[in-house]
């Protein structure tokens, strides 16, 4: 059994003249993560920055929201027989979707289960990523689409 961990926004479907071929993808458990503060429009976590930054991360992850969304992809991974897609989503796949599908990866790894990610969208978000172009892997199994 593996586990396959995605971000990204739904916000894309919309952009049609920078992703025109952008659907949106299946996955076993897709959870929408908006419910959670944005940090966009925090002065020190907004524009520039993305959730692969610890900063971001913990600015997220400290809202029981998020929390429990995490919880529940964990539970999610540990009760599957086969392989798995699990997917979290917010608006533009910048802050939220990334910290919160960074610590399930995180959880998943130190549980021993086979488990990659990719961030879908994330390369797109204007100013999130100017260091990072396609094809960035950060760690072992984890991509920028």
């Amino acid at each position: 059994m593996s586990v396959k961990i995605e971000s990204w926004g739904y916000g894309w479907k919309y952009e049609k003249r920078r992703l025109p071929d952008w659907e949106e993808p299946p996955s076993d458990l897709e959870l929408d993560v908006r419910i959670i503060t944005d940090p966009w429009g925090h002065h020190l976590l907004g524009a520039t920055h993305n959730g692969l930054e610890k900063e971001v991360q913990d600015y997220v992850l400290e809202h029981a929201e998020a929390q429990a969304f995490v919880e529940e992809a964990v539970n999610f991974a540990k009760k599957a027989d086969d392989d798995i897609t699990i997917a979290f989503v917010c608006h533009w796949g910048r802050h939220r979707s990334v910290s919160c599908a960074e610590e399930t990866f995180r959880r998943l790894k130190d549980e021993g289960i086979d488990v990659t990610m990719e961030h879908l969208t994330l390369r797109y978000a204007d100013g999130c990523m100017p260091e990072y172009e396609a094809g960035y892997v950060g760690r072992e199994g984890i991509s920028v689409a």
